[in-house]
């Protein structure tokens, strides 16, 4: 808790998860506390550590843009993207963040 901006802060991301985990246990696990704000860092474990697949941008984008759909449904305007590695991303070359819009 910051008692000075009146704002309690939690965490409820595991290790080596992907998003469609989240996304399975969010209602019970985090709106059940009816977040004001909220912000995700996913897209890691998502890519599988591997060069860019359609299949994997695929299932990123669909669990990822349901994510956010939830967020905005509990509290519009409270949900913060986070950057993403470009689909373009090829194995061997440097990364390129991006903001992502849904």
């Amino acid at each position: 808790m910051c008692a000075e901006l009146e704002i309690t802060v939690r965490q409820y991301g595991w290790s080596g998860e992907k998003g469609a985990g989240f996304l399975a246990r969010m209602t019970n696990d985090c709106l059940r506390f009816h977040p004001t704000l909220a912000t995700t860092c996913y897209g890691m474990n998502d890519h599988e550590y591997r060069p860019y697949e359609e299949r994997i941008g695929k299932t990123y984008r669909e669990q990822s843009t349901a994510v956010v759909r939830a967020f905005k449904a509990m509290a519009p305007g409270s949900f913060k993207a986070p950057r993403v590695v470009s689909e373009k991303c090829q194995a061997g070359s440097k990364p390129r963040a991006g903001r992502s819009r849904i």
